[in-house]
């Protein structure tokens, strides 16, 4: 069962780790409570957003890079969040979904906005689903997610719906999630549901209208991937997920350029991907990847038996640097953002009782 939310964070200079042992974690959580992190982004104030559940509640935690958090609050008290993301002006905006996550097909997706002084400005539900990542883009906010199919949702600053688009990728129903803006599209990498198994998409909409200017789907060495997690480099895209069937299966990382061609494409190790046991969706979360300023990818999974696992590869060749294990057994890695000279990973840690410490 999980129990708390994890940040560990490891430092590196130029394209060569010096440390890859873990030299700070901050634990925030209750003994017998689930909490843990699904979503880790970093401001611009150097302040650390962790969206995912707190005591059994939809939450989100601000904390400083000391690892003591401002912020801990509860949007909801059921369900959970699946991302946060800081405007500008200091405004965060979460996103997820009402109701029980794991057995519940008939949940309700939702954005909700606060200000920098954490005053709730709007919250928003837009029907079934399951809103899974927040990006900005000027003053206004773009969504993905899922009712049965993927769907992208942009709204403006005070929370009024621009558009709201809901796609087919081969004439099947599927997933939206990560999300990223270059030039004037998005890119959008989810999954669509086929019998046994899920298939990996990349789709190209405009930004303006929602429109799709093109969809392409991906094996890895024959195997479909499903895609969670996406960062762009100045040369393409990177993506990260897991193969086979919803639970065990191997981390999968790939890179396409701008137009949608495949690069290179890596099955890694084994990994563990946690899904939701909704029999209309099977959709699953839980691996991340960032790409850093010195040529290298880093990917934020866990394995089976459930340790924290941080994987860096060369973004150029796809070449594996190093893979490293972290923690104990009931521990896992959701969330993966770079700051500087560190990586800063999130998710949920074993133990059964809550503390705050550093480690060397």
């Amino acid at each position: 069962m999980r129990k708390l939310l994890l940040i560990l964070q490891l430092f590196y200079f130029t394209n060569t780790l010096v440390s890859q042992t873990s030299v700070g974690y901050f634990n925030y959580g209750r003994s017998g409570k689930m909490s843990w992190s699904n979503h880790l982004s970093i401001n611009s104030l150097g302040q650390l957003v962790m969206a995912g559940t707190f005591d059994d509640k939809a939450n989100f935690i601000v904390a400083n890079s000391s690892g003591t958090y401002s912020t801990n609050r509860t949007v909801a008290g059921t369900g959970e969040l699946f991302s946060a993301v800081v405007d500008a002006s200091g405004n965060i905006f979460v996103g997820g979904c009402h109701g029980a996550v794991w057995t519940n097909p008939a949940k309700t997706k939702y954005i909700v906005k606060y200000t920098s002084a954490m005053t709730q400005s709007y919250a928003k539900q837009f029907g079934l689903g399951t809103i899974r990542y927040l990006t900005t883009d000027g003053t206004d906010i773009v969504a993905t997610g899922y009712n049965t199919k993927p769907c992208v949702i942009k709204l403006d600053n005070a929370g009024n719906t621009i558009w709201y688009k809901e796609y087919t990728v081969d004439g099947k129903d599927g997933d939206a999630f990560s999300i990223v803006k270059i030039g004037t599209n998005y890119y959008v990498a989810g999954n669509i549901k086929e019998a046994g198994a899920n298939r990996g998409y990349v789709m190209s909409i405009d930004a303006a209208t929602g429109n799709v200017n093109w969809c392409n789907t991906y094996n890895s060495a024959g195997n479909p991937p499903h895609l969670t997690g996406m960062s762009k480099s100045s040369t393409g895209l990177i993506l990260c997920g897991a193969t086979g069937l919803m639970g065990s299966g191997k981390l999968m990382a790939m890179k396409i350029d701008f137009s949608g061609n495949l690069v290179w494409s890596r099955l890694i190790n084994s990994c563990y991907s946690w899904y939701e046991k909704d029999p209309t969706t099977y959709n699953i979360w839980s691996i991340n990847c960032a790409v850093d300023p010195y040529g290298s990818v880093v990917v934020a999974y866990e394995d089976d038996p459930s340790y924290g696992l941080l994987a860096k590869l060369n973004e150029t060749t796809g070449t594996v640097t190093w893979i490293k294990r972290f923690g104990n057994s009931g521990d896992g890695f959701h969330g993966i953002t770079v700051s500087g000279c560190a990586y800063l990973a999130s998710g949920w840690f074993g133990p059964q009782s809550a503390h705050l410490g550093i480690m060397g």
